[in-house]
């Protein structure tokens, strides 16, 4: 298992993996219009990818294959570049 709480600009992500399954919190702090939260559930690879995306901000060393799984899971709130 991993968990934790990362923030990112205005963006928090509150996440845990078990057994493979990663469930998160997106909390999006506006300046006018409040929060906006989302919930996900996906597979653990892939919210990894994500989370390695958007914290690099680069997407190395797996670019080309973590980005369409980072993608896949992003709703209306975007927090990969």
């Amino acid at each position: 298992m991993i968990s934790g709480t990362i923030v990112l600009e205005n963006i928090t992500i509150d996440f845990e993996c078990v057994d493979g399954i990663a469930t998160a919190t997106i909390i999006e702090q506006g300046l006018k219009e409040g929060a906006t939260h989302e919930y996900i559930k996906c597979p653990q690879y892939d919210f990894l990818a994500a989370l390695a995306i958007a914290v690099h901000n680069d997407g190395l060393p797996n670019m080309d294959k973590d980005y369409p799984l980072a993608e896949a899971i992003q709703k209306k709130i975007r927090w990969i570049p």
